[in-house]
């Protein structure tokens, strides 16, 4: 997978040499398929740097020969022109899907859509279309061959998973009392706020996580830099108002460093 560094229109073509180098490394290594993430395709791109895009790949229409290129984007419609201009190539996009399979998947742009429709039927002007529209992409769903794999389902009733299911791997609290126990304790509005857990990696927990691995500072120290973050962004929850608090989880890696590693 070839991820192009962040470079400005003006200077790309100078990564185009090192383009051909590697393609020609992984050609000599015997490799076949190369991949090669373009997320800047998914952007409002003017003719300039949509010709400037074209005119790369056209540069590395020999190297890319025998070879099968995946050129891949994210989260958005790819644009018809950057498409048009690209078609000779096979193409992984994550919105480059059916309409059944969409249907049944949310991004940001349609949670917002759904956040909206639900704040407009608590103010009594629900759209009814919308949600029938919902309640038909869920039905479909349920019985789909692509969510309902026999192999899978046996696999799951085997003595091994019937063994998980009862064991204490499962709660032994119904969901119902769960839930009403979570809400005596938090008392929390119809749309209660939150985060996903994670907050960003500042510069400063990255250096002392490098100084806590090359022992420059002590495991006091690092905990005490460690509560100091999350005493942070608590606070912060707390003058946001956000209703359910989470602690950051400071000294987990972010992906960078995971994948470096």
């Amino acid at each position: 997978m070839i991820c192009p560094p962040f470079i400005t229109w003006k200077d790309h073509s100078s990564v185009q040499v090192s383009f051909l180098e590697v393609l020609a490394e992984l050609k000599a290594a015997g490799a076949t398929w190369v991949q090669i993430d373009e997320p800047i395709l998914v952007m409002d791109l003017d003719s300039h740097k949509l010709k400037a895009f074209t005119e790369a790949y056209e540069q590395l229409e020999d190297a890319l020969s025998g070879f099968s290129v995946i050129i891949e984007t994210y989260f958005a419609n790819l644009l018809p022109e950057a498409y048009k201009e690209t078609c000779c190539f096979y193409f992984m996009l994550t919105y480059m899907l059916d309409e059944e399979i969409k249907s049944w998947l949310t991004f940001v742009a349609q949670k917002i859509l759904e956040v909206n429709a639900l704040v407009k039927a608590l103010a009594g002007e629900k759209d009814e279309a919308f949600f029938s529209a919902n309640t038909a992409s869920q039905a479909s769903r349920k019985p789909s061959p692509r969510v309902n794999d026999e192999a899978v389902q046996k696999a799951a009733s085997s003595t091994f998973a019937s063994t998980i299911r009862e064991s204490k791997h499962r709660r032994g609290t119904p969901v119902a009392a769960r839930l009403d126990a979570q809400q005596k304790n938090l008392n929390l509005s119809i749309l209660p706020t939150t985060t996903i857990g994670s907050f960003p990696q500042t510069p400063d927990l990255r250096r002392v996580r490098r100084e806590y691995k090359a022992n420059k500072i002590s495991e006091e120290e690092y905990i005490k830099a460690m509560n100091k973050e999350i005493s942070k962004v608590v606070k912060l929850q707390e003058d946001l108002d956000i209703d359910v608090l989470v602690h950051g989880e400071p000294w987990r890696k972010d992906m960078v460093e995971y994948f470096g590693e």
